[in-house]
Parts: C-alpha cells; structure tokens; sequence
C-alpha cells in the first residue's frame, strides 16, 4: 500500500476496500487537497506562473471552465457505468460499445463545426447554459435503461448530450 500512495486514483479506488474513514484514505485526500492549496498559492505569488489565476476573473473563462467542470462531472462520469452496462448486461464486446458511442463522438463532433458561426455572434453564456441543459436532459434520457433493454434505449440521451457537448 505505502507505493501506492503516490497514485491518487488509487486512493479514490480503495475507498470502498479501505474503508472511506480510514486514516490512509482520508489521509490521501487532506493530503491531496494542501498539496492543491499550496500549489494554488505558489502560482498566485509567481510573476511568471504555470498557471495565471487571474483567467478566472474573466467570465468567459470562468464559464467555460465551470461548464467543463459540469460537464465532467455528470455526462464523463456516466460513460463509465453506461459501458459496464453495455458489456456486463447487455453483453456487448468493447468493440460493440465503442461503436455505439460513436452517435454521441459524432454529434460532439459536428455540432461545433455546424454552429461556429452562429455561435460566434451571441454572448458566449448562451450556448454555454443551452448545451449544459442538453447534457442534463441527455442524462435524463438514459435514465430507463433496463437489463432486457436494447441499446437503442440509450440512443436518444446520446444524441441529445453529444448535441449539448458539442455546443
């Protein structure tokens, strides 16, 4: 365990096994979180810093960077459990799965191209906000996947977030 102390995803995925009260976890993560602190103020005092923390008193980047943070918070966060579920209960290969992402790759794809221009003419808060409400209703789509469900149930939730991320 003490290698391992230096792989952060290590200490989120040994929570369960550990016990999420447990010194080493907890532990790991006061840990993470001064290791952060001070990283944060280390640049902040910096005149040529890695990072410049005055980006975020701009709103555009406040925005894009709070919507990025949603983002991968809720849509990136499923695509973990609706692969398991795409394998384990449907039984599809990876292969199979990989190919049914691809409605959602292929919106997020496409979707900037189409609307650059449009995009670029309106307050930067709109599509952000619109494409952050598509990916919840996205979310919300997937939501009635049973285990004798087709993929296609999925289908819909994939269309619309890819349509929301791409935004």
């Amino acid at each position: 365990v003490a290698a391992n102390l230096g792989d952060p995803e290590l200490w989120l995925l040994r929570g369960n096994a550990e016990g999420w009260g447990s010194a080493l976890i907890v532990g790991a993560l006061v840990g993470a979180a001064v290791l952060l602190a001070a990283f944060v103020l280390f640049e902040w005092r910096q005149a040529h810093a890695m990072f410049d923390l005055g980006l975020f008193r701009k709103p555009a980047f406040s925005g894009v960077s709070y919507g990025t943070f949603a983002i991968g918070a809720g849509m990136f966060a499923m695509l973990l459990y609706i692969t398991i579920y795409m394998q384990s209960v449907i039984g599809m290969t990876p292969l199979e799965a990989g190919v049914r992402f691809l409605t959602l790759t292929l919106f997020a794809f496409i979707v900037p191209l189409a609307t650059r221009n449009l995009v670029a003419r309106i307050p930067a808060r709109l599509p952000l906000t619109i494409g952050l409400a598509l990916v919840g209703v996205g979310l919300l789509l997937m939501r009635g996947a049973e285990p004798d469900s087709e993929w296609t149930t999925l289908l819909a939730g994939f269309m619309v977030s890819g349509f929301g991320i791409g935004l």
